[in-house]
Parts: C-alpha cells; structure tokens; sequence
C-alpha cells in the first residue's frame, strides 16, 4: 500500500497555495508520510511567496505561468483547479497515493469549462465511489454525516426517499468509529420540522428513517432518532452524541459551521480512499493577502497523516 498522501492545491487565484504553504511549515515535523501535491508551482511566484526547494519539489503539475489572476474568480484557474482533481483520481487508480486531501475549489469557475460540476463530492464519487458516497464533517464538538448531496430543497425529499439509509449510516458509523477509535453514539435529524409532526409533517421520510434505526438498534448500535432538527444541536443534546445524521445540506451545516468554523474539517467515505478538505472556501476576497487562516488545512493534514497509519 502506498504511503504518500495526494492533496489538491485547489483554485490556484484562491486562497489554497498560500495555506497548504503555511500550514506545511508549521506541521512538517510531525508528518510521518511523504505527500504529493497536484498544482502549480508557478502560483508562488505570483504570490511572491519564497517557499523552500524542499516544498517546491513535491509539487507535480504545470509550471507555466498562466493568464489568470489572484483574488479573481475565473475559467483558467478553474480549469488548472480541474486539471489537479483529475490528477489525484489518476494517481489513485494507479496506486500512488493512499488519500486525497483537497484544497478548496469554486464549483462556478470550474463548471465555466466543466458545465454540470457540481463539486468534490459529486466528482469523487462519479470516479471513485464504492456506492453512494457520504458527504461528512469532522470537528471537536460533534460529527456529522449529510445524507444527501447539493441538491435544490425541493428536490431533496425525492432524493432522500431513493436512499438506501442503513447503508449509508453504516458508512459513516464504521468511518467514524475508525477515526474516532471507539464505539460511537449517532443521533438522527428528522427531515421534516419537528420530526414530522408524528407523520403530520411528513411524506414518509420520518417512517423510512424510524425503519432504519430500528434495524440498527436492533444490531447492538446506538443510535436515537428521529430527533426534531431544531432540538438536537442545543448543547446539552448534542453532548450526548459523537455523530449526527442531517438529512440534507444546511440542516446540518448551518449548526457545524455555526460550532466550528474555521476548524472544521470535510470528509467523504464510500470512495476508494478517505478523502478529506477544509470547511471553507476559496476566499478570493483575502488571497494573495497572507492573511487566511490554515488552522483547518493544518487539521486535515494531521488528520489524515494519523488516520491510515
């Protein structure tokens, strides 16, 4: 099995250079596995950012300087973010690496050359997946697993209903449990208000989860649920679980960001290799202004230097 850890530099006029560049200065005693970065190395120039040869020569990708600009959102760095995905799915098929670690991207500069791009997930999962993968969040309060993709709201529900959810929560307890190295406690958002109102509120996602649960239960896994959405992340109930299930994007994000940012981190399972990325964007507002902060990019790292050894 291989030992280095592929990462993605992201949207090179983004803030993703400048921060896996900060992050590696203050972290590389402490790796213990070699890694790879797919991007440019051209990019530090125009930061005007001196990294060291030792750095440098872990980049793989285009050295030319291209005709895009930092701070702007644009087709040609997008497409120079594209071009470093789909060299880490490369290096993967070919066994190079062990996991992929994401600098983040803008899905809209990318979908200017790519149109349908709708983000790591979705790409990985397309390329990559072992069934459908899991959208999750780690973070020092509580975990979280998304059970649907980006979607429109009122596309959610159908989506939702085609879902096979004990596979899916399988996939995020057994992903956990090996991040975490215990036994874990799940909760379960409803993914109506309220839980569904006991089925006033509901067309049939809340008895689709309760079925779900029951089976698990079942099994010897603790897990609670359907809990209302706007209960189950006050503090005191939270507490009582290492994972939570949101059934659809903000319902879960909007609480982990809210507990957070800028430190948690984003995860996928049910690809080849774990793959991980910060919980924020490409800022362009503040690129090139050394003033973002690595604190999430240095947690992934460590975390994923940590999990597979």
């Amino acid at each position: 099995m291989s030992q280095t850890l592929g990462i993605t530099m992201g949207d090179p006029a983004g803030i993703g250079p400048e921060i896996l560049y900060r992050a590696w200065q203050q972290i590389k005693n402490r790796l213990k596995r070699p890694f790879i970065i797919f991007g440019t190395p051209s990019v530090y120039s125009k930061l005007n950012i001196d990294v060291t040869d030792e750095f440098l020569s872990c980049i793989e990708g285009p050295s030319d300087i291209c005709d895009y600009q930092i701070g702007l959102e644009g087709s040609v760095s997008g497409e120079l973010a594209y071009a470093f995905l789909e060299m880490s799915v490369q290096a993967v098929i070919n066994k190079r690496i062990y996991a992929i670690l994401n600098a983040p991207i803008s899905k809209k500069a990318i979908a200017l050359t790519q149109p349908g791009f709708l983000g790591h997930t979705q790409y990985y999962e397309k390329l990559l997946g072992r069934g459908p993968a899991l959208m999750s969040f780690y973070g020092s309060e509580f975990c979280l697993c998304l059970l649907t993709h980006h979607v429109p709201l009122n596309e959610a529900s159908r989506e939702f209903m085609s879902l096979d959810l004990k596979e899916l929560f399988l996939r995020g307890i057994y992903g956990f449990k090996k991040i975490l190295g215990r036994d874990i406690r799940v909760g379960v958002c409803g993914f109506n208000p309220h839980a569904g109102e006991g089925g006033l509120l509901s067309r049939g996602e809340e008895a689709l989860l309760q079925k779900a649960i029951d089976d698990l239960k079942q099994q010897g896994f603790m897990i609670e649920g359907p809990i209302a959405a706007d209960s189950i992340f006050i503090p005191r109930i939270r507490q009582q679980f290492d994972l939570i299930f949101a059934c659809h994007h903000d319902q879960g994000l909007i609480p982990f960001k809210a507990v957070h940012a800028p430190y948690g981190l984003s995860l996928t399972f049910g690809l080849e290799v774990l793959r991980a990325t910060v919980d924020h964007g490409t800022a362009f507002d503040i690129a090139g202004k050394g003033v973002a902060s690595c604190e999430s990019m240095m947690e992934a790292w460590e975390l994923m230097d940590r999990i597979c050894l």
